[in-house]
């Protein structure tokens, strides 16, 4: 049987009977047949029909009358009861936002509900560790990873459970601004003309440089070991003037180095990387440009010694880098 199933655009896990109980809307019929098997109510994540407070009273008057049970057996159960249903909410809070996303997406249930069977062992995995997740805005990562291998299955690596299950609040913020230092860099020929263009994340880390951001080497060092990203050289490998491009400015092209190539600190994010990119709002980060500018003018010596310069980018060059990048 599938892990889980779609009932009202809300995720309910692994019990046949519990998921025909659950969507009837009692607390009641959902807990009965849970525990007639055995206590499995962990398994579940309750639709918002279910009064968090009854069903846990409901569940521990079950107890309590189950002659059954001898006296520790009873305490037992009644001291996880409220356990598992705190990692029950927090699944199905997990579950409902990743549904509300789905489905401002247009997202079917029956499209949904494919996409879980072809891999149930993943979502196993995934709500084996999500009940575990209360912070609200770490709960909106997992949403987002789960709503994505919902809708495009095969761009979720594997590797991203355990990355999930291990990513601080504040690992997690520093993706997201990361994901915003993307930059174009490009060159120009002797004639004046855009002979090369590429974009990359490039995080001009200097001492104090990204504190603003919360960005620091220490910060980066830990991404590359979770396996978010790998810290990269980017290079030219013929002479030229070289520009930096981001959100209609410029650094004007310069000549950057005599051997014809730089080296410099831009990170290259892995495949879940990726992923976790995918959920960062796009935004313009104040002042970054001029950082960039700043790191790259205590590293390089411009052959012609001139100063690097911010200038606002005209549609006529904007238009020629953008056509570079797709050839």
């Amino acid at each position: 049987m599938a892990p889980c199933t779609i009932k009202g655009g809300i995720i309910i896990l692994n019990d046949t009977d519990a998921i025909e109980a659950a969507a009837k809307g009692t607390a009641e019929g959902t807990i009965e047949a849970l525990f007639n098997k055995g206590g499995a109510f962990a398994n579940v994540i309750f639709p918002r029909s279910i009064d968090r407070y009854e069903a846990k009273k409901y569940l521990k008057e079950m107890i309590k009358q189950d002659d059954n049970l001898n006296y520790i057996e009873k305490a037992i159960l009644l001291s996880d009861a409220d356990k598992l249903l705190k990692e029950n909410m927090r699944k199905v809070q997990i579950a409902e936002k990743a549904s509300s996303i789905l489905h401002f997406n247009n997202f079917e249930d029956e499209v949904i509900k494919k996409n879980i069977e072809d891999d149930s062992e993943w979502f196993e995995r995934f709500f084996d560790e999500a009940k575990f997740v209360s912070e609200e805005q770490l709960q909106l990562v997992w949403a987002n990873i789960l709503a994505q291998k919902i809708s495009n299955p095969n761009l979720v690596p594997k590797s991203l459970t355990r990355i999930l299950t291990e990513i601080s609040k504040d690992q997690a913020e520093a993706v997201q601004i990361i994901a915003n230092m993307n930059v174009v860099f490009f060159r120009v020929d002797k004639n004046g003309d855009i002979d090369e263009a590429g974009n990359c994340i490039f995080v001009p880390e200097t001492k104090d440089n990204l504190d603003e951001y919360g960005i620091n080497i220490g910060i980066l060092e830990e991404l590359e070991a979770l396996g978010v990203l790998k810290l990269t050289p980017y290079a030219f490998d013929e002479k030229g003037k070289v520009g930096i491009f981001y959100n209609h400015r410029i650094i004007s092209p310069y000549d950057f180095s005599e051997e014809g190539h730089i080296s410099i600190g831009t990170v290259k994010l892995t495949q879940a990387g990726m992923c976790l990119a995918n959920i960062a709002d796009a935004r313009i980060l104040d002042g970054y440009l001029e950082k960039v500018r700043d790191y790259l003018a205590e590293r390089f010596i411009c052959v012609s010694g001139e100063e690097l310069i911010i200038v606002e980018c005209d549609e006529l060059l904007e238009s020629k880098i953008f056509k570079a990048m797709e050839e």
